[in-house]
This record gives structure tokens, C-alpha cells and sequence, in this order.
């Protein structure tokens, strides 16, 4: 296990490896995967994660350690053929819920990889105790609308505008049944 501390708050604990299905691990970004990163991220991807555009290796270090970013737990998407492909990450908002984050480089999407890392992310943050996860995508990002409401998210309505485009939150909580993310449903994902 290591620690991660989270704003000077007690130390988080998570494995090495998150997860392995096939083809894809989730591991704890380190510096070394700021050159990797630099590489993935476009304009786009910056743009649809609501961030500044990264172009310099001191900006991709900076978002590996999650320097300025409300999210400090990033983990990267690894795909044994490909390497890094994405990165998931988390914050805490309070003590029993959770913001989540994440993106796939264009090259690699559609292939079911997000989708595979989302839900495994989420598997491990009810595991820590959180109740309520969050997530905020662009209303026009039909591919992240699809994916989180297909895990179970339901869509609390419109946040916010950043940048003139309007801000979806969605929501998945324990107490929703409707759309409970079980056990079952994880690993049905994840096989």
C-alpha cells in the first residue's frame, strides 16, 4: 500500500495497482509519466477537462501531482500494448463524498477502456466509505453523459457555464436504487 495525502488531511491509502482487467491496470501517476502524458494531451483534451492547455513538461508534472488541481489522487490507464492511454483521478468534497475526473487520449477512445477505469475507480472509492461520487461534463460531451449514466450516475442538473458551454453535474449515490452501482455490475464491467 502507499499513502497519499489529500490538502494536509490524513493520509489516503490505495494500492500500488488499483486493478487489473484485461489490458488495462490503474496505477498512481509519477513524474516519470509527465513526458507520457505530454505526448497524449491535445488542446481538446485540455479543453474538455476545463483546464489550462498543457504544452510544457512542467505543466504535465504539474497535473501528475495535481499542482493547482482540485483533484490530488490521479491515476494513469495503462494498456499493456499501448502504455499509458488516460488518467482517472478523485477529490474529496467531504467526508462521505467524492469528485471524480478522467479522460482518454483520442487514439484510444471507444475502445472501453474509460469505461473499464471509471467503474473500477468507483468500485474502489465505495470501498474507502464514500456514499455519493460526482462527476461534472459538458452538456454537449454525449460519450461522458453516456458512460457515467450507464454506471449509474443520474444527472442533477445544469452546474454552471464555463466558458459559455453549460456544465452537467452528475451524481451517484447509495441510496439511489434505481441506478445502485453493485458489485455485480462492476465486475460485469470489468471482465
Amino acid at each position: 500500500m502507499k499513502n497519499c495525502h489529500y490538502n494536509d488531511q490524513q493520509p489516503l491509502s490505495f494500492p500500488q495497482t488499483w486493478h487489473s482487467v484485461p489490458g488495462v491496470k490503474l496505477y498512481p501517476l509519477q513524474h516519470h509519466d509527465a513526458t507520457r502524458l505530454l505526448a497524449l494531451f491535445s488542446d481538446g483534451v485540455c479543453d474538455n477537462l476545463a483546464i489550462e492547455r498543457i504544452h510544457t513538461l512542467k505543466q504535465a508534472q504539474d497535473f501528475v501531482h495535481g499542482d493547482g488541481y482540485a483533484h490530488k489522487v490521479r491515476l494513469g490507464i495503462w494498456h499493456r500494448k499501448h502504455g499509458l492511454v488516460g488518467s482517472v483521478a478523485w477529490g474529496e468534497d467531504t467526508g462521505d463524498s467524492a469528485f471524480i475526473s478522467y479522460w482518454i487520449a483520442p487514439a484510444f477512445q471507444r475502445q472501453g477502456y474509460g469505461r473499464k477505469a471509471v467503474a473500477q475507480l468507483i468500485r474502489q472509492l465505495k470501498q474507502q466509505g464514500f456514499h455519493q461520487i460526482m462527476a461534472d461534463v459538458y452538456f454537449d460531451n454525449q460519450p461522458s453523459k453516456i458512460l457515467l449514466t450507464s454506471l449509474g450516475f443520474r444527472i442533477e442538473g445544469v452546474l454552471e457555464e464555463y466558458e459559455e458551454k453549460p456544465v452537467l453535474r452528475l451524481t451517484l449515490e447509495d441510496d439511489n436504487p434505481a441506478v445502485r452501482i453493485s458489485e455485480a455490475n462492476c465486475q460485469s464491467l470489468l471482465s
